[in-house]
């Protein structure tokens, strides 16, 4: 008896794993944006995510003017070669890569009143690319037009004929006004079609009102819908792509440069302007090596941004160390004499709190016992006061005379 509860308990283990792995799944990723590095990292993972779930369908959400023409071959070509059944629907617009990217599917919906189209070559101030560029994505349309295969047709007569499911020219004509179909356009501008149109010409299914009306369209109602989404990660790459970063990583190497020149050259001592300008200069150049690096779309690890920054990190460590055990040198060089202050003070110094005590020094010359950048401190019959300069650099041992007092400094000039 103990034998039989143990088999039947194996039993229902086993077919309840069977009916877990055997349910229906959807895997579904959104293009909603300009087609970017973080559109065909997210297409990529969506793929793979649908080649490991078996799932039966894998679902683009299109809306889209279009974007980067290599992320958009990157995404055909992944959906082209995946054995996994794809299908998008277009919400309003499949623009230029978005067309692309929609002919790559096995089937096309649209919702009512939504376009496809529209596929010129562009530069990013949207003047009209040359006409190599216009050439090779008129091809690229082309032959994902007719990757889709070819159905029977029917005559009149009787005889069986086969013709693409996607008329290629129609695809070509999307990019090149110049391509005429007969029945569709005049050849004065590039092809963009309606769904009506879309539904005429074989390049849609079926008009469907809303995604969810889709998925019950595909008798998916029962099934698992997992939704990609970009990752933190995704958005700080597409984030490292853009022009606009560019600029902000030049801006902070000047803030940076900014602040490290005030430390040095106008504020006393070591503070806050110096140790911000160090940071944004570490942080502007991290930013240069990441962005000037070619990262692999197809790596979902990040093990090469993580070895990148762990490098950048190390290697800044390691300098840090060698600075400080081997300060006293660096500080002993003669690079340095002009800029630290190595002068020690030996004499009386006065305190300077009395501005009466220093009205007598006026026009008093004394000698410098230290370099003014613009601040320092001089000696004047054998005392010590803090003084500075109208902005000029006085070096040490150069002879002063005041010309002011303020602020219990006594303002010199070089004699």
């Amino acid at each position: 008896m103990k034998q039989i509860f143990v088999q039947l308990f194996l039993l229902l283990t086993a077919l309840s794993a069977f009916a877990q792995d055997s349910t229906t799944k959807v895997i579904v990723f959104e293009l909603k944006d300009d087609i970017s590095k973080e559109s065909s990292r997210l297409a990529l993972r969506a793929v793979q995510k649908a080649e490991d779930e078996n799932a039966t369908l894998l679902l683009v959400h299109m809306n889209t003017y279009g974007g980067l023409v290599e992320d958009a071959e990157i995404i055909r070509s992944a959906l082209i070669n995946t054995k996994i059944p794809t299908a998008v629907y277009i919400e309003s617009n499949a623009a230029s890569a978005g067309a692309l990217i929609s002919l790559a599917c096995d089937e096309i919906y649209m919702r009512k009143g939504s376009s496809i189209g529209a596929s010129t070559v562009v530069y990013r101030d949207g003047t009209k690319a040359i006409d190599k560029y216009q050439s090779y994505f008129r091809k690229l349309m082309k032959t994902t037009a007719e990757s889709k295969g070819m159905v029977p047709q029917i005559s009149i007569d009787g005889d069986t004929t086969y013709i693409y499911k996607r008329n290629p020219a129609i695809a070509q004509g999307m990019v090149d006004e110049r391509i005429v179909v007969e029945g569709l356009d005049d050849s004065s501008k590039v092809i963009t079609l309606t769904t009506d149109e879309a539904i005429k010409w074989g390049y849609c299914e079926k008009v469907i009102p809303s995604f969810q009306e889709l998925i019950t369209y595909k008798n998916l109602d029962n099934a698992e819908i997992i939704k990609l989404q970009p990752s933190s990660l995704d958005e700080f790459y597409s984030f490292l792509n853009s022009p606009v970063t560019s600029y902000f990583i030049g801006l902070l190497a000047l803030v940076a440069f900014v602040l490290m020149a005030l430390e040095i050259f106008v504020i006393p001592g070591f503070g806050i302007a110096g140790l911000s300008g160090i940071v944004l200069l570490i942080i502007s150049l991290m930013l240069s090596v990441l962005r000037s690096t070619n990262f692999d779309v197809a790596d979902t690890s990040h093990m090469k941004l993580y070895s990148i920054i762990a490098s950048f990190l190390i290697g800044l460590g390691v300098l840090l160390m060698l600075l400080i055990i081997f300060r006293k040198r660096i500080l002993n060089l003669k690079l340095f004499d002009s800029v630290v202050l190595k002068s020690t003070i030996g004499t009386k110094v006065n305190i300077q709190q009395e501005s009466n005590d220093l009205a007598d020094l006026q026009e008093a010359q004394g000698v410098t016992v230290s370099a003014l950048r613009p601040m320092g401190k001089i000696i004047i019959n054998g005392t010590t006061f803090e003084a500075k300069t109208n902005g000029e650099f006085i070096d040490s041992g150069a002879k002063v005379k005041v010309i002011s007092i303020e602020n219990q400094y006594l303002v010199v000039k070089p004699i």
